[in-house]
């Protein structure tokens, strides 16, 4: 799944592109940041909200082939 707010912040124009093949349990970037215990307990059903989580704009802009992003880092609260 993904929603509209990330595909309009980085300019990804076709759902599709994400869904289906993205695989969160998979991400080296959640597993690099020490969040993948939170992720497992929040899909099997508690709340958790995590303030000031690096984005890996980088990463994200290598995957999806995005050239033109004006964002460097990104910081986010994720509940």
């Amino acid at each position: 799944m993904v929603n509209r707010a990330m595909l309009a912040q980085f300019g990804i124009q076709d759902k599709d592109l994400v869904i289906g093949k993205y695989n969160i349990f998979r991400d080296l970037e959640v597993q690099k940041s020490g969040l993948m215990d939170l992720v497992r307990k929040v899909f099997q059903g508690q709340s958790i909200a995590v303030p000031n989580v690096r984005v890996p704009v980088k990463s994200i802009k290598k995957h999806y082939k995005i050239e033109k992003l004006d964002i460097s880092s990104m910081y986010q609260d994720v509940l």
